[in-house]
């Protein structure tokens, strides 16, 4: 899981301002600072039945949300610990429920 690409927010559309700098060697650079940033990838999950999963592993397609969401996201699935393989619609079910977070998704 982590950041998405630069083109990523230009498809979409996201507000940014274009800010400028001078570097050490003096040198003027530019970039697109974006209003929000948002992340996705996927949730890797341990401890599965080696029979059925290579090496006990699997993962979940986690799709792009805003950041501050997904750093909450992130935290709370480090802790967490279950007997059976939820889905991503029960993850994040449990999840804002516990939290009080509404996750925003793009």
């Amino acid at each position: 899981m982590g950041p998405t690409s630069e083109w990523w927010y230009q498809e979409k559309f996201i507000p940014f301002q274009v800010v400028s700098y001078i570097n050490a060697a003096g040198e003027t650079h530019t970039y697109n600072k974006y209003d929000f940033l948002c992340s996705g990838g996927r949730i890797d999950v341990c401890g599965m039945d080696l029979e059925k999963y290579y090496a006990g592993r699997t993962e979940i397609a986690l799709p792009t949300m805003k950041d501050e969401c997904y750093n909450r996201f992130s935290n709370w699935l480090e802790e967490l610990e279950t007997e059976t393989l939820w889905s991503l619609e029960e993850l994040v079910a449990r999840f804002e429920e516990e939290t009080n977070s509404k996750i925003i998704w793009f």
